[in-house]
């Protein structure tokens, strides 16, 4: 995928996608959360004019013994807490099929970028896929269908030995690798089992009086 590529399903996915799933009974714009449960969501242009920039990016560690590794992403879901109270970030709903192989080198794909209000913690991330069309091609260019035994319902989780809290006047990034090299496993008899692994994602932080605007 091409970086114009890239920015333009980026931008699709900040208008139509991203959902902010922090708790709160009014909405409003000053990132509260009222509630202890987790399984209420609103939309995050409430939060069109916090304090923290923050952008989410994904990429993958090098596999040479396959040509592609295509996985079907439902959402990328990341747990939250502010005052001991939690919420869901829900970003890149329905992104879709994604070779990991193109994601190589220094190379990242956006998925989402926001303003996040300040003083919320995230604690855990979590990638969800699709249960069809999952699949790799082999370097024989043969195709082998990838099952995910859990990584559909549950989806595959992290959490985080440091929390990341969102401080004013900050940008913030986070890189998320998709292991393929470990995540792809091809069996004796030619089928192949994805059990997706997640390496501790980067985080990056500027302060924005530093940022070089273009």
């Amino acid at each position: 995928m091409n970086r114009e590529g890239s920015m333009k399903r980026s931008n699709k996915l900040i208008q139509l996608s991203l959902v902010l799933g922090l708790i709160g009974c009014n909405g409003g714009g000053d990132g509260s959360i009222s509630s202890s449960s987790a399984s209420n969501t609103f939309n995050a242009e409430n939060y069109g004019n916090a304090s923290s920039n923050f952008k989410v990016l994904l990429t993958d560690a090098p596999r040479q013994d396959l040509k592609e590794v295509n996985v079907n992403i439902k959402h990328i879901e990341l747990l939250l807490e502010r005052n001991g109270n939690e919420g869901r970030l829900l970003i890149a709903e329905n992104l879709g099929m994604i070779n990991l192989l193109t994601l190589q080198n220094g190379v990242t794909l956006p998925v989402g970028e926001l303003n996040m209000p300040d003083g919320i913690t995230i604690k855990q991330i979590r990638l969800v896929l699709n249960e069809d069309d999952n699949h790799s091609i082999k370097s024989d260019d043969s195709r082998c269908e990838m099952r995910t035994p859990s990584a559909q319902k549950t989806g595959v989780k992290i959490i985080l030995n440091q929390p990341v809290t969102f401080e004013d006047g900050y940008s913030y990034s986070m890189t998320v690798d998709f292991d393929a090299l470990k995540s792809v496993n091809v069996l004796g008899n030619g089928e192949c089992l994805l059990k997706p692994v997640l390496k501790l994602p980067r985080f990056k932080r500027v302060d924005r009086d530093d940022l070089i605007i273009i």
